[in-house]
């Protein structure tokens, strides 16, 4: 899917503390939770049927002096991406021999991503062919201290390609597509004052974009940022660069991750006039969508987008259809929420608020149910898959120890999984 950045930046809704797709130590835990339907707010109605889900906590990866388990991506087969780090480290300790390593797990014994002559891995994005995007560092130490001077491309074991990062500078995130093209982010560099690039790489010569921050990628080599100098969001399809057009009179700002569909559809939301606005770009087409304070979340190939808007003083979560806006019914005592991923099926999955502690949520466009009682500092949204295979995490409120889990329909007597037909919006056992 490639979603998510390793490590996001946290981001505040409502109070709540969400990173949207980087520890107590934990024994894999399995339980089954039928995700009951329950009232809903005035006018809103109740659920057709249930969700019902497993839900298994992913056990320590393997590294000694293991902490944090951080998520990273999720394919369409279940299999997870995930890096484990040691620490955190305090003043008395040292760091300089730590070391982080990315894991695959598709709920057997993690396989560890090791790269001859690196000293640690850190993973980046997985694709549906097994390919796997890591980034590498050749000597120990903290992350945020250490030159990741190449990606590599890793599949079943073996290393199918190394891709060293221009100038000595490092790279911070990356995507790979169906192809095995990869594009690519470098880090800001304080010594020479360079600033962030956006790379492709399609199994030759690394192209460099140009100054931008990178968002998402397709499989049709389409990179989608955002270049400050502008300020404005920036499609490249090839090498060819597009600024998008905005309905704004004056620059862009605090812009969010932009999201692009495998038919080149972009959606963000960012400040510009004095409010909080969400954009959709297809073509020739720049559409402003309907809502105030307008947050993105996501967007799947049939264009539906989802986020959130603010409705009566609260954050709601919210699905845009064809450019109209659907505020999603939430349960009684539910306080507002955010809608963070949407699969092709049209469920999605995200955190509300009951009694000021967020708790995640899985839905659709009927409403939103509970997933689970798990909670934390750092609640980690991370993806759901078109199986309806979810995965989020949990931290502390620093973000350390980080624990991931993952939820898999399962299929209960009187209990329907609640598969979604897209096209008629009816459900199939």
């Amino acid at each position: 899917m490639q979603r998510r950045l390793a490590h996001p930046v946290d981001l505040e809704v409502d109070g709540m503390s969400l990173r949207l797709h980087g520890r107590s130590y934990a024994r894999a835990s399995f339980a089954v939770f039928a995700l009951f339907s329950s009232s809903s707010t005035a006018g809103a109605g109740e659920r057709k049927s249930e969700f019902c889900y497993t839900e298994e906590v992913i056990p320590p990866l393997g590294i000694p002096d293991e902490a944090s388990d951080f998520f990273v991506d999720l394919d369409q087969s279940g299999r997870v991406l995930l890096t484990a780090a040691q620490g955190p480290f305090g003043e008395s300790d040292d760091a300089s021999e730590a070391f982080t390593r990315a894991y695959v797990w598709a709920g057997a014994e993690p396989q560890p991503i090791e790269v001859e002559g690196f000293a640690q891995t850190d993973g980046l994005a997985l694709n549906e062919r097994g390919e796997v995007l890591v980034r590498a560092a050749v000597e120990t130490g903290a992350a945020d201290e250490v030159v990741w001077g190449h990606a590599v491309v890793w599949k079943a074991g073996e290393v199918v390609a190394t891709i060293p990062a221009p100038d000595g500078l490092s790279f911070d995130e990356g995507r790979i597509n169906a192809h095995g093209h990869v594009a690519l982010r470098s880090e800001y560099d304080y010594t020479s004052d360079t600033p962030v690039h956006a790379y492709l790489w399609r199994g030759d010569a690394l192209a460099d974009l140009g100054e931008s921050e990178l968002h998402d990628f397709n499989d049709a080599d389409e990179v989608v940022g955002f270049d400050r100098a502008v300020p404005g969001y920036v499609v490249w399809r090839g090498t060819e660069r597009r600024v998008l057009p905005t309905s704004c009179r004056s620059p862009v700002d605090s812009p969010d991750e932009a999201r692009v569909n495998r038919h080149g559809r972009v959606a963000a939301a960012f400040e510009c006039d004095s409010r909080q606005i969400g954009m959709t770009w297809a073509g020739d087409e720049a559409l402003e969508l309907p809502g105030e304070g307008v947050w993105i979340g996501d967007l799947n190939d049939h264009g539906d987008i989802v986020g959130s808007v603010v409705l009566e003083e609260r954050r709601a979560p919210a699905l845009w259809r064809d450019g109209e806006l659907t505020v999603i019914p939430l349960p009684q005592g539910v306080e507002g929420g955010h809608i963070a991923e949407i699969n092709e099926q049209g469920r999605f999955i995200g955190t509300f608020e009951i009694d000021f502690i967020p708790y995640f949520f899985v839905g659709d466009s009927d409403g939103a149910q509970q997933l689970s009682d798990q909670w934390g500092g750092v609640m980690v949204v991370g993806e759901i898959n078109d199986a309806g295979v979810i995965v989020n995490a949990v931290a502390g409120d620093d973000g350390e120890f980080e624990t991931t889990s993952i939820w898999r329909p399962c299929a209960v007597e009187g209990i329907r999984s609640g598969v979604i037909n897209h096209k008629s919006g009816s459900r199939d056992g």
